[in-house]
C-alpha cells in the first residue's frame, strides 16, 4: 500500500495541508506541539474511523470551524498503477460522511480500503495500562482488517447500554430482560471469536519476532483472556451456552450492582514470557520489545491477509527505542512505506527519505 498524498481542511491544527510522500520513507521533524501527530492520526484516522487519541469527532475539527475534511490518495498494491481517493466529512452538527472514490459509503464498506499500523509512545503502556486499553488496540484492528466486526461491535455495545439501563429500573421487566440477554449473549459471542482469532493469528508471529529480537530466551506468548474459557476454541456454540449459564450464575449480582458482569466488555489481552505474567514480572526493556515484536507481527499478518503492506506510522517513538531495538525495526520494515515523526532530523537520518519540517502547523518539504 502506497499513501499518494493526503489534504486535510480545518482538521485539528490544519486550516489546510496538502501533503505528498515518498513511497518508501518519509520523515516529519518539528518540535512538540507543532502539529506533527495531527498528520499521523488523519491517516490512521481512515483506517479505524477513531482517533488513537481517544477523542470524539467534533474534538477533530480546527477550533472556530463546524466542519472538516480530510482526503487521501493511495494505491491498494505493489503491482497496481491506478489510485483511490477516500475522502471523509466531519461536522459538529451532523453526522459524518464517508466516500470512496467519490461514492458514499457506510462505515463498514468503508473500512478494510486503507490500511496502516499506528506504532506511538502510548502502545508502551499497552501492556501496563488498563483492559480498555488492550480492548480498543484489538477492536481498532479487527474493524480495519474485518469490517464486519465494526457492525457487530456496535451492535453489542447498543445492547449492553439497554441490558444496563434497565438493570438501573426500580423494577426489571423479566421479559425484556431475556430479549437484552439473548441479543448480548449472540452479538457478544461474535466479539470474543473476532477478538480471539485475530490474538491466535498474532501470537505465533510476534513469538517469533520476539525471540529473533530478545537479548534472552524467554518464549513470548499472547492470550485473549475471556471468563468463558480457559482456552480459546472457535465454537459458537460452546461459547454462547457457557456465557449463558455465566450469566446466570451472577444474576442476582447483575441485580444489585445494576450492571452486566460477563461478556467481551470485560475481556483482556495478556501477555507472558515463559508463562509469567509480563506485567508483574517483565522489566520495562522486555515490554518494549514485545510492544515492538506485537505492532511487527500486525505489520506481517496484514500483508499475509491483504497481499500488500500496510502504511507504518512511528509517532516519535524512535526516541523510546534504544538503538539495538531500532534496528530491529528497520530490518522488518525495509519493503513498506513508513512515515516518521521526529523532534530532531540530525538524529534520525535515511538516505533517500522524504524529509518534512513542521512549524506551528505550517509543513515545508526539505
Amino acid at each position: 500500500m502506497y499513501l499518494q498524498n493526503i489534504k486535510l481542511s480545518n482538521f485539528r491544527s490544519y486550516s489546510y495541508l496538502d501533503l505528498s510522500f515518498s513511497d518508501k520513507t518519509n520523515i516529519i521533524c518539528g518540535k512538540n506541539a507543532q502539529g506533527k501527530t495531527n498528520i499521523i492520526e488523519a491517516i490512521h484516522y481512515f483506517s479505524t474511523l477513531k482517533s488513537h487519541r481517544f477523542v470524539s469527532d467534533k474534538e477533530l475539527i480546527l477550533s472556530g470551524c463546524d466542519a472538516a475534511q480530510l482526503q487521501i490518495l493511495f494505491q491498494k498494491d505493489e503491482n497496481s498503477t491506478r489510485s483511490r481517493k477516500m475522502k471523509i466529512s466531519l461536522s459538529k452538527t451532523a453526522k459524518r460522511e464517508l466516500y470512496q472514490n467519490d461514492i458514499k459509503e457506510d462505515n463498514a464498506s468503508f473500512l478494510g480500503g486503507f490500511h496502516s499500523v499506528l506504532f506511538s509512545p502510548e502502545d508502551l503502556n499497552l501492556i501496563k495500562g488498563e483492559k480498555e486499553q488492550r480492548r480498543k488496540f484489538l477492536d481498532a484492528d479487527v474493524c480495519q482488517i474485518r469490517p464486519r466486526y465494526y457492525k457487530i461491535l456496535k451492535y453489542y455495545h447498543s445492547i449492553l447500554r439497554s441490558r444496563n439501563k434497565l438493570l438501573k429500573e426500580e423494577h426489571v421487566d423479566p421479559a425484556l430482560f431475556e430479549v437484552y440477554t439473548d441479543k448480548l449473549v449472540e452479538f457478544g459471542t461474535e466479539v470474543i471469536i473476532y477478538r480471539a482469532l485475530f490474538v491466535e493469528r498474532l501470537k505465533e508471529t510476534a513469538k517469533k519476532i520476539y525471540s529473533e529480537i530478545a537479548t534472552g530466551k524467554e518464549s513470548l506468548t499472547l492470550r485473549y483472556e475471556s471468563e468463558l474459557f480457559d482456552e480459546f476454541v472457535e465454537d459458537r456454540q460452546a461459547i454462547r451456552d457457557c456465557f449463558y449459564q455465566k450469566l446466570e450464575q451472577v444474576k442476582s449480582e447483575e441485580l444489585l450492582f445494576r450492571t452486566t458482569r460477563v461478556g467481551p466488555h470485560r475481556d483482556d489481552l495478556e501477555f507472558f514470557l515463559d508463562d509469567k505474567n509480563v506485567k508483574i514480572f517483565a522489566s520495562q526493556g522486555q515490554q518494549r520489545t514485545i510492544i515492538l515484536a506485537l505492532k511487527l507481527s500486525e505489520l506481517i499478518f496484514i500483508r499475509e491477509l491483504t497481499g500488500s503492506y500496510p502504511v507504518l506510522l512511528l509517532d516519535d517513538i524512535l526516541s523510546e527505542l534504544d538503538r539495538e531495538r531500532q534496528e530491529s525495526l528497520f530490518a522488518y520494515i525495509q519493503n513498506c512505506q513508513t512515515i516518521i515523526t521526529i523532534t530532531d532530523a540530525q538524529k534520525f537520518e535515511v538516505p533517500g527519505a522524504k524529509t518534512f519540517l513542521v512549524e506551528q502547523s505550517v509543513v515545508t518539504e526539505q
